[in-house]
């Protein structure tokens, strides 16, 4: 007898739960955190004052920075399965979790 499909919502779930493993957290947290506080210190030193189209600029960017650093780490991944095999086997490409494909797919997306 074969085993029923795993519910939507859980492939969903995993499949996220991969891309922020394949989005290496350490560096999305410390983009994030650089983009803002640069972004404050600008705003302080320009107008001293946060507005709506400030907070569009600062989403602008913050996106704009983030689709670089999965790009950045992404691509050293597809470059670097076989190392990350024997040294980070935890993550997506190594372990195979997530295809080479689907690591193309997300490198060029982002990129």
């Amino acid at each position: 007898m074969s085993q029923p499909r795993p519910h939507i919502l859980h492939q969903c779930l995993s499949w996220l739960h991969a891309f922020w493993q394949f989005s290496r957290p350490h560096t999305i947290i410390g983009t994030s955190l650089s983009v803002l506080g640069l972004y404050l210190i600008a705003l302080d030193g320009l107008t001293g004052s946060f507005t709506g189209q400030s907070l569009g600029s600062l989403l602008g960017t913050l996106a704009s920075c983030l689709y670089g650093n999965v790009y950045i780490v992404g691509l050293n991944q597809l470059a670097d399965v076989a190392i990350d095999q024997i040294n980070k086997p935890h993550l997506p490409l190594a372990s195979g979790e997530y295809s080479r494909a689907e690591g193309t797919v997300i490198v060029a997306t982002t990129g």
